[in-house]
């Protein structure tokens, strides 16, 4: 019996730890948005949001899931690339193709380095 709640004790404490990550991922989500807002405005910021949804995402992807077109998805890209909220990986395959994504790492060290100073 003992065997059987030291079990679900650990099936419990993990569950726990996966919650506070989900919730803390959310909050990272939200703070990368806010600062994002605050130093580009609107249209980097719903490309962002949109790219923090997913993965990775191609340019055809971000103009179908944004509405923008592809010159204004191109100059929010650049911009989130300059300055390190977004990176972009070419695949190995014959087509080249290039994805779009948050660099999440950057992103949260430039969001606590922007919320010292």
């Amino acid at each position: 019996a003992g065997g059987i709640n030291a079990e679900y004790g650990e099936h419990l404490q993990h569950y726990y730890i996966l919650n506070l990550i989900e919730l803390m991922s959310l909050e990272i989500h939200k703070l990368v948005i806010s600062l994002v807002d605050d130093l580009f405005g609107s249209i980097c910021t719903k490309t962002i949001s949109v790219l923090l949804q997913s993965s990775q995402m191609t340019m055809r992807q971000l103009i179908e899931t944004t509405g923008f077109d592809k010159r204004t998805i191109n100059q929010c890209l650049c911009v989130l690339i300059k300055h390190r909220f977004v990176r972009f990986v070419e695949s190995c395959n014959k087509k080249r193709t290039t994805y779009y994504q948050v660099d999440k790492q950057q992103s949260l060290s430039f969001t606590f380095l922007f919320n010292v100073l």
